[in-house]
C-alpha cells in the first residue's frame, strides 16, 4: 500500500463513491482482498457536495482505476498474502492429497492387470509379447502423468483464483481439457531449467524467473505450448530483478522453515524414538505446506505481473520472434539431453562389456595348478 493508492481512494470518496463501489471497482481491477481492505479503513466517508452529480456505475463501478499505477507486489505483502492463501484455500491442498492417494491406488490396480496379463495371456504370445508389453507399460506410464498433471494445474488453477469457496474437484473438470498442453510445458520448462543449471547455473536462473510463470499462462490465460513460455517471458520482461529478488527471499523463507524444523525434529526426537517417528511423520506435512505457502506467494506474484502487463496487451502475433526463439532453444536443449543420455549409456554399456570379458583378476579361482600333479 502506497501513497498513491491512499490518494486515490480518498479522491473517489469526495467524488461520492461508496466504499462498497470502490471496492468493487478495485477487486474488479485486480487487486488482492487485503490490500483493498486496508486501503479503505478510514474515519468518516465524505459527504459530496448537494449539486455535485455522482457518476454513474459502469462496469468498474463508475471508477477510472487506471488512475492507480499497478506495481510488483511489495515483499511484506507477497510473504502474509501467501500466507494468507494457505488458510484460505486449504480445502485445495486436501483436494490434492486426495488425488495422490487416488493416483498410487491407480498405479497399483494397473501394476496388478498388468502383472495379470502378462501371465495369463502374453504366454503364448512369443515374440509379440515383447512389443506389447512394453507399449502397454508406456500407455500406463502416460495416463499416469496426464492424470498427475490435472490434479496439478487444478490446485494452480484453485491458488490464482484464491476463492474460499472454490471446489477443487471442479477444477479437476475444468483443467482435465488441458492435460496434455500441461505436460507439453512442464516437460519445455524442465528441459530449459536443467540445461541452464548444468551450464554453470546462470543461464538456469535466468530460465526460471522468465520462464517461471507458463503454466499459470496457460492454466489462468488457456496459453498453450510456446504461447505459454512466451506469455511468461512478457509477463516478467522489464522486472526480472524485482522477480528474482522475490524468487530469492521466498527460497530463502522456505529453506530456514525447514530447517527450523529439521532443529526441532532432532533436537525434541533425540531422546525417544517414538517422539522422533512422529516428527518424521510430521515432516511429510509440514514440507506440503510449506509448497503449498510457496505456490500461493507465486501465485499473487503472477496475479501482480498480470495486471501491469494485462492479457489485452500481449498477441501471439506480435512475439512470433520470441516463440520461434524459444522453439529453437527447446530443440537444442532436447538434442543435448539425447546426446548426453547416449554418452552415458555408452559408457555403461562399455564398463558392463569390459567386465563381462575380463572378469575380476582379483577373484578367487581356486588353488594354483601344480605341473606334473
Amino acid at each position: 500500500m502506497n501513497e498513491e493508492q491512499k490518494a486515490y481512494v480518498k479522491s473517489q470518496r469526495e467524488a461520492g463513491f461508496s466504499d462498497e463501489e470502490i471496492k468493487t471497482a478495485l477487486e474488479g481491477a485486480g487487486y488482492p482482498e487485503d490490500l483493498v481492505a486496508r486501503l479503505l479503513v478510514k474515519n468518516e466517508t465524505p459527504v459530496p457536495p448537494q449539486n455535485q452529480m455522482v457518476p454513474q456505475a459502469t462496469n468498474n463501478g463508475g471508477i477510472d482505476t487506471s488512475a492507480v499505477s499497478p506495481r510488483l507486489i511489495d515483499i511484506g505483502e507477497l510473504l502474509g498474502g501467501g500466507l494468507d492463501g494457505v488458510f484460505k484455500n486449504i480445502r485445495l491442498l486436501g483436494g490434492l492429497i486426495v488425488a495422490l492417494i487416488l493416483s498410487v491406488v491407480l498405479l497399483m490396480l494397473s501394476s496388478v492387470v498388468l502383472g495379470f496379463v502378462s501371465t495369463v495371456f502374453l504366454g503364448g504370445m512369443g515374440g509379440a509379447a515383447i512389443i506389447f508389453f512394453p507399449l502397454v507399460f508406456l500407455l500406463l506410464i502416460l495416463a499416469l502423468f496426464y492424470y498427475l498433471s490435472v490434479v496439478t494445474a487444478a490446485l494452480f488453477k484453485g491458488v490464482i483464483e484464491n476463492n474460499p469457496q472454490g471446489k477443487y474437484w471442479s477444477y479437476v473438470r475444468d483443467t482435465s481439457k488441458i492435460g496434455i498442453s500441461v505436460m507439453l510445458v512442464s516437460f519445455y520448462f524442465n528441459i530449459m531449467l536443467n540445461i541452464g543449471m548444468s551450464l554453470l547455473i546462470i543461464p538456469g536462473i535466468i530460465a526460471f524467473v522468465y520462464l517461471g510463470f507458463a503454466l499459470f499462462a496457460l492454466v489462468d490465460e488457456d496459453r498453450r505450448g510456446f504461447v505459454a513460455l512466451a506469455r511468461s517471458v512478457h509477463l516478467v520482461r522489464g522486472h526480472f530483478l524485482g522477480v528474482l529478488l522475490r524468487a530469492i527471499i521466498l527460497l530463502v523463507v522456505s529453506i530456514v522453515l525447514l530447517f527450523l524444523f529439521g532443529f526441532a525434529f532432532g533436537f525434541i526426537g533425540a531422546g525417544d524414538e517414538t517422539v522422533a517417528v512422529l516428527m518424521l511423520l510430521a515432516f511429510v506435512p509440514f514440507y506440503a505446506l510449506v509448497l503449498f505457502w510457496l505456490l500461493n506467494c507465486r501465485a499473487l506474484l503472477y496475479n501482480s505481473l498480470k495486471r501491469i502487463n494485462t492479457a489485452e496487451a500481449f498477441d501471439a502475433r506480435d512475439n512470433t520472434t520470441l516463440i520461434w526463439v524459444l522453439r529453437i532453444i527447446i530443440i537444442l536443449a532436447f538434442v543435448l539431453v539425447i546426446a548426453g543420455f547416449l554418452v552415458v549409456f555408452n559408457e555403461v554399456a562399455g564398463a558392463l562389456n569390459q567386465i563381462y570379458m575380463n572378469p575380476d583378476p582379483f577373484m578367487d579361482s581356486g588353488p594354483p595348478m601344480v605341473p606334473g600333479l
